[in-house]
This record gives C-alpha cells, sequence and structure tokens, in this order.
C-alpha cells in the first residue's frame, strides 16, 4: 500500500505513516463443510484388560487387578490415569468404598 506524502509526519528524523482509514467489517464466514465429529478412543492391549476386569468387578482395587494380569501396581496406577484422561474411565465415591464406572 502506497501512502500519500500528506500523510506522513516528521518529527525527530524519524518518518512515521499514518494508515489510511479503513472501515472494520468482519470477513465473510465460509461454511463448515467437514462435520465436527470426535475421533473413536484407541485402546492399548493392557488398557482393554484392565477394563474387561474392571467391567466385571467394578469394586475392584489397583492391587487386585495387578494380581490378575500379573503386572505392577504402579502399571496399573499409571494406565488408569491414561484411561481417565482420554475419558474412559472415572472413579466414584471416596478411596474404600468407591467404585469404577466405564463411560464408553
Amino acid at each position: 500500500m502506497k501512502y500519500k506524502e500528506s500523510e506522513t509526519l516528521e518529527l525527530r528524523k524519524r518518518t512515521f505513516y499514518r494508515r489510511p482509514e479503513t472501515t472494520k467489517t468482519a470477513p465473510p464466514k465460509t461454511p463448515q463443510v467437514t462435520p465436527q465429529v470426535t475421533p473413536p478412543v484407541v485402546l492399548t492391549g493392557l488398557e482393554s484388560k484392565i477394563l474387561e476386569k474392571i467391567a466385571g468387578n467394578p469394586r475392584i482395587s489397583r492391587r487386585q487387578i495387578a494380581e490378575a494380569l500379573k503386572i505392577r501396581p504402579d502399571t496399573v496406577k499409571e494406565y488408569l490415569e491414561k484411561l481417565k484422561k482420554k475419558h474412559v474411565l472415572s472413579r466414584k465415591g471416596k478411596t474404600r468404598r468407591g467404585y469404577w464406572e466405564v463411560l464408553r
């Protein structure tokens, strides 16, 4: 964009340019072509096995899951957190009296 000489202002050996006045209008919105679809949740083999155990007994503990799958309790804890972040699993109630709820 070129500026006219009358639109410049000189001050202390610096040249400042004024922008020409423009109308502020929003660009036209384009219609959405693709529908917004939530991608399916992809589960690993171990996540699926943990969900199967929980579906069979919603009050199962992490230790019981670890013993049934022959893995460490810390690994179960890690995978339960992953399932919670994926919104596949949630814990309802208190620590001892609570239960697991499979959301998907």
